[in-house]
């Protein structure tokens, strides 16, 4: 038998590589895959943790925005309910002070009135100044300031809404004919 001489070094070099015909690595045997999983096991269970948390908070974030939005809204709405009572109130006692359809000078209602309207309180204020007599001619001019303020809920508390309306009238009476008439 005639020996022969193998080259070991291409045989080696090859052996370190162990590369598929793709260029990947060759796959795992069972033990190594079986050890690979072992050591892996609950490597994804903090990024679920953290994922629900940052959801649960944007969901807590979301609701409170839209609470808030309608308390807003809500307070909104109520503001220009109590501006609305309280021009009411206006017109009341303009209507008692100006009393159509007489000449005579009305004094103001009892001060101060509180009117209750759909849950409202309104308080209304009225005083008359001194009356002013016009020179050359015989006019009275009777000046009232009017205040009304309404209000909605118990002072200090997220539902408490107020509004005021403050309106000065005046109203002229004259007497230099037969019968006392009122001014143009």
């Amino acid at each position: 038998m005639k020996y022969t001489q193998t080259d070991l070094s291409t045989a080696i070099a090859a052996k370190s590589i162990r590369r598929t015909a793709f260029g990947t690595p060759p796959r795992l045997h069972f033990n190594q895959a079986w050890r690979a999983a072992k050591y892996s096991r609950g490597f994804l269970l903090p990024t679920a943790i953290f994922l629900v948390v940052i959801l649960a908070a944007l969901g807590a974030y979301a609701v409170n925005i839209s609470t808030l939005q309608q308390a807003g809204s809500t307070q909104d709405v109520q503001g220009a309910r109590a501006y609305q009572m309280a021009r009411a109130g206006v017109e009341w006692a303009a209507f008692q002070v100006l009393a159509p359809g007489t000449a005579n000078l009305s004094n103001c209602p009892a001060s101060p009135t509180v009117l209750n309207m759909e849950g409202f309180a309104v308080s209304v204020t009225c005083s008359r100044s001194a009356d002013y007599f016009e020179q050359g001619t015989d006019h009275t001019i009777a000046t009232y300031d009017i205040v009304a303020t309404a209000t909605f809920g118990a002072s200090g508390t997220a539902n408490y809404i107020e509004r005021q309306v403050q309106v000065k009238l005046s109203k002229c009476r004259g007497t230099d004919a037969g019968t006392p008439y009122q001014c143009a």
